[in-house]
């Protein structure tokens, strides 16, 4: 192009077009036709920087499409053969392949073309923001830009004081991929959560960091959140059970961002006066107990209360006596007696006499007395099975003169009335 070359340009949305916009309104410059590149509403082309008499020095200009914009030198950029996309120039500074960041003036080496064992160097030039395509005067050639980056075994959450290795891929247009984990910018948006260490992820302390990762004017990132163990949260509060009952117990680990685990199976159990198995406490011994959980340096505990057994007592209802009973007696009767600190309690029915006995240590055992069979046998906790003590007989519904006697110490005597349990002053009769 020679002075008051004008350029041609078409809109290709509008189809709207100016046959006459002069490029370089500035004398004495001149501009070859094949180093002119536009994109949007700019153009930049290659020209002299001074008039004609003086010694010639090139430079890329760069001027907007409207009105009668002046161009502006770029004078940081080197060498010839440009495309300009978007708010890049990419250009041929041999023997690298270049991109010019027009906003903050940066300069990136993108390839090596003899590196890549091309010998001549290119003299067309064109990219659409990720791929590159020129050719020399042997052939053409295609570098596949950036289609995917991708951060791998990224985590959303990592504990406090964990580490993580950073790695990363990216995938080409071409469908190549590679790992370049080692490339590119890693960078954290709150190094007091979480920071870059070499090539590992680093989580310093609870709360939010967003991790980034560039390369090649790609940029991926993902959200961080570093929680801490802040201890031990057990299902009960407090807990009251009864002698026998067998209870699963559940432990959690609260962390600081509101969330839990369930750690009851990975936790050490331990009962004072009862046994914790496979996470099932067994309330085989009534009072009061503390169970206390560990795990991973934390420590808990709950109280327990194990009840001994009650019998409620019943509403009487009254019926006819079988027949060996000469008296109408309720259906059942209740009693219940403290005799030096031992609980009697005595069950009476149509069929049977049930006597049980309990400690403040719980139940001590029990003797039964049956009207059918007219035999009396105990049942004692050291004894598993019944044992038969005598024989009562009720010929006339009154005791025999052979009853037996149940002895708990030298405090018992026998009677010649039946059946006695004796206890310091008081007396019994069954």
């Amino acid at each position: 192009m020679e002075e008051g070359t004008k350029l041609s340009y078409c809109n290709l949305d509008t189809r709207d077009g100016n046959n006459n916009y002069i490029v370089n309104q500035l004398s004495g410059r001149e501009c070859l036709p094949n180093e002119v590149s536009a994109y949007g509403n700019q153009v930049i082309y290659y020209a002299e920087l001074g008039e004609k008499s003086i010694v010639s020095e090139k430079a890329v200009f760069i001027q907007t499409l409207e009105g009668d914009s002046n161009p502006t030198p770029l004078s940081d950029i080197k060498g010839n053969v440009y495309s300009l996309y978007d708010k890049f120039i990419y250009y041929v500074d041999v023997p690298n392949i270049c991109r010019y960041n027009i906003a903050n003036k940066e300069i990136e080496i993108l390839f090596n073309f003899e590196n890549l064992g091309i010998d001549f160097p290119p003299t067309r030039i064109a990219s659409n923001g990720k791929d590159i395509v020129f050719n020399n005067q042997k052939a053409a050639y295609w570098l596949a830009g950036i289609s995917n980056l991708e951060i791998l075994e990224a985590k959303q959450i990592m504990l406090k004081g964990s580490k993580l290795p950073i790695k990363g891929r990216a995938t080409y247009s071409n469908k190549f991929s590679e790992d370049v984990s080692q490339a590119g910018k890693w960078t954290s948006s709150n190094s007091s959560v979480a920071k870059i260490e070499g090539h590992d992820l680093l989580a310093v302390s609870a709360g939010v960091s967003t991790i980034s990762w560039e390369y090649k004017g790609e940029k991926t990132s993902f959200a961080l959140t570093v929680k801490e163990k802040l201890g031990l949260e057990l299902a009960y509060d407090n807990l009251e059970v009864d002698l026998g009952e067998n209870i699963k117990m559940q432990a959690f680990l609260k962390y600081s961002d509101g969330s839990y685990e369930d750690i009851s199976e990975l936790s050490t159990w331990q009962s004072q006066i009862n046994e914790i198995k496979d996470g099932i406490y067994y309330a085989h011994n009534p009072g009061k107990d503390i169970i206390t959980v560990s795990y991973e340096g934390f420590t808990t505990s709950l109280g327990i209360i194990i009840n001994p057994p009650t019998i409620p007592e019943p509403t009487p209802n009254y019926k006819k006596s079988s027949p060996n009973r000469k008296a109408e007696i309720p259906d059942k009767e209740l009693l219940t007696l403290q005799i030096q600190g031992l609980e009697v309690i005595k069950y009476i029915s149509d069929y049977n006499k049930l006597m049980r006995l309990f400690s403040p240590h719980g139940f001590l055992g029990e003797i039964i007395e049956d009207y059918q069979k007219g035999t009396l046998f105990t049942r004692f906790k050291h004894m598993p099975e019944p044992h038969v003590m005598g024989i009562v007989k009720h010929g006339d519904g009154s005791p025999s003169n052979t009853g037996t006697v149940l002895r708990l110490g030298p405090d018992v005597i026998p009677s010649n009335t039946g059946t006695v349990l004796r206890l310091g002053p008081d007396v019994i009769p069954i």
